[in-house]
């Protein structure tokens, strides 16, 4: 495959090979789903916190 100065070089006329693609999708943030999951990340964050220190390897286990 050949990138875009492979192509102009080969002869390849600029307007198409230069010419924006359309648009497919668009991303439009939602303010109250992003309030929504800010909270959830809070909450596993403090539930990591609390957590985490179970998970250490110096920590002494039980029989």
């Amino acid at each position: 495959m050949l990138g875009t100065a492979g192509w102009l070089t080969a002869g390849g006329d600029p307007a198409v090979v230069l010419a924006k693609p359309p648009v497919k999708d668009e991303f439009i943030p939602n303010a109250e789903r992003h309030a929504i999951l800010r909270q959830r990340l809070k909450g596993f964050r403090e539930l990591y916190q609390h957590v985490c220190p179970l998970f250490d390897p110096a920590r002494p286990r039980l029989a």
